[in-house]
């Protein structure tokens, strides 16, 4: 029992961390189109599992990035949305399917970044890019159940 309750209190704690920076990424959204009217376009960095990815249930059609089902997730329609207001946005989309919160900041997962983790990377292109980042969005946590 002690070990479920901790299980549950390090998914709380994780949830947590990326709702705080979620948050943090939040006041950009209004820097949008200052950032969209400079020379550098904005970005949208997507993290997390297979829903971020683009992983749905529904199917939906092929294309050259993902297989039937695998390109039409709420990043991307999110980032159609954003991108007729914005059409210099940029998506850069991190997520990995079977992603769990172990795999997001330690690596080991079915994908491979040159940083080591998802989080890693993400980190990475936020230092590199972070004055030009419109929107973040993280989705982790289903896959740890």
């Amino acid at each position: 029992m002690t070990m479920t309750m901790l299980s549950g209190k390090k998914r709380i704690a994780i949830v947590g961390l990326a709702v705080a920076a979620t948050l943090a990424f939040a006041p950009r959204a209004a820097a949008i189109p200052e950032a969209a009217a400079s020379s550098k376009a904005p970005y949208y960095l997507s993290l997390g599992d297979s829903l971020a990815q683009g992983g749905q249930p529904i199917g939906g059609p092929w294309s050259p990035s993902a297989p039937p089902g695998y390109n039409q997730g709420y990043t991307d329609q999110l980032f159609k949305l954003e991108r007729e207001r914005y059409p210099q946005l940029r998506e850069v989309k991190l997520g990995c399917g079977g992603e769990t919160t172990t795999t997001f900041r330690f690596g080991g997962s079915f994908c491979t970044y040159e940083g080591g983790s998802q989080l890693a990377e993400a980190a990475a292109f936020l230092e590199e890019h972070g004055d030009e980042v419109a929107f973040v969005t993280i989705d982790i946590g289903g896959n740890d159940v």
